[in-house]
């Protein structure tokens, strides 16, 4: 029996832990299932490289974005504060868009100036 962990992270203000729901969630855990060991000739088609470029463009880079991946309904779902984004909601019309949103880190995520801290 497979025990399957929440994806978590430490909310900065209040030093509280939640639970991120992550994108694809339950096609990842069938891939990497125990079910999944005896590979078989389609599964191993079906994980090559060139069905892994295509199921990556249908996922995060498909033209129709919003009708497909969610745009604006996967910003609410994935807890985006859009006040920390520099790109207007409406330009985060696929989910990389989602994903490799510029921030403004300067204003809402400062760093330490010390030399000795390491920042992750």
């Amino acid at each position: 029996m497979q025990t399957t962990y929440p994806h978590q992270y430490v909310e900065r203000e209040t030093s509280r832990i939640v639970n991120e729901p992550l994108f694809g969630d339950r096609i990842i855990r069938y891939v990497y299932s125990s079910q999944r060991e005896s590979t078989s000739t389609l599964f191993r088609m079906l994980t090559s490289a060139r069905i892994s470029r295509l199921l990556a463009y249908f996922n995060y880079d498909i033209p129709l974005g919003d009708a497909f991946t969610g745009g604006r309904a996967l910003l609410q779902k994935l807890g985006v504060d859009m006040s920390e984004c520099l790109d207007s909601p409406e330009s985060l019309n696929t989910a990389r868009k989602v994903f490799e949103r510029k921030i403004r880190y300067w204003e809402n995520r400062p760093m330490p100036m010390e030399e000795n801290r390491i920042v992750s």
